[in-house]
């Protein structure tokens, strides 16, 4: 039985990741709506102050990408490790308990993907807008934070009894 010690970090990592960007994304458009909210005041901005907050933020939701992208693929690296080694766990109940924990998990990011999604054809991809497409993002994040903490009980939890029934000899059949 091959440990899914090492991949649980790092998943847990780049959970714990896709958590602090999912924060900066909702800070970043608190921001913007600061920006304009001053803007609208007539207040003095710089004409490139939007501009670079657009492009910064951009830059941010590419680099959340990435990190969704290397989340899956190594997520699916530890499901893939567990699945192969469910015989050490204590029977179908906590292989049932695992499964719905696992199916939550996924239908919160799944939801979130697709808030994402709306929320990028409602604004056009041009800019980004005040209206429904900023608070589709806004829920978007705060349903992938709760998904991304779900994952990481999640992965920690199945991971600890793995390792467990590993330390108290249990020999899995392949």
């Amino acid at each position: 039985m091959r440990s899914p010690a090492r991949l649980a970090l790092a998943v847990i990592v780049l959970l714990a990741t896709d958590v602090g960007l999912s924060w900066m994304v909702i800070q970043g458009a608190h921001l913007y709506l600061g920006l304009v909210w001053h803007g609208l005041a007539r207040e003095f901005l710089p004409g490139t102050t939007l501009a670079e907050h657009a492009r910064q933020f951009r830059i941010l939701r590419y680099l959340q990408a990435v990190i969704w992208l290397l989340t899956a693929i190594l997520a699916a690296m530890w499901f893939h490790r567990v699945r192969r080694n469910r015989r050490a766990l204590d029977g179908a109940q906590s292989g049932a308990q695992g499964g719905a924990a696992l199916a939550w998990c996924c239908a919160l990011l799944l939801t979130a993907l697709g808030a994402e999604l709306v929320a990028a054809l409602l604004a056009g991809g041009a800019r980004l807008d005040l209206g429904g497409p900023m608070q589709t993002l806004i829920l978007a994040q705060c349903l992938e934070i709760a998904g991304a903490v779900v994952g990481i009980v999640l992965v920690r939890r199945v991971t600890r009894r793995l390792e467990a029934a590993r330390a108290a000899g249990v020999r899995p059949t392949r």
